[in-house]
């Protein structure tokens, strides 16, 4: 779910549904933003949420992010296969 924090800023508050949220949230780094303490999960978690979520707009998200070299190739198949999501990564998208 997202909405705007009192500053304006969009957030995104994820409830830890399954297993992959639950590797995701564990593994976020923490960060000051404005100095107030939040948590930011990687991008390879990011994109196997997004193409586990599935739909054609996350699936572009994902493919952003592998697109922008922000995302460690071998880590994410990794997280792919430990939580069963099929998903073919080229290795220069």
């Amino acid at each position: 779910m997202s909405s705007p924090c009192s500053s304006g800023v969009p957030v995104q508050l994820l409830p830890a549904y399954n297993a992959l949220v639950e590797a995701a949230l564990a593994t976020a780094r923490l960060h000051d933003y404005s100095g107030v303490p939040v948590r930011v999960v990687d991008a390879e978690h990011l994109v196997a949420l997004a193409l586990q979520a599935g739909g054609a707009r996350r699936r572009e998200r994902a493919w952003q992010l592998l697109e922008a070299g922000a995302v460690d190739r071998e880590r994410l198949r990794r997280i792919l296969a430990t939580h069963d999501i099929a998903a073919e990564l080229p290795d220069d998208a």
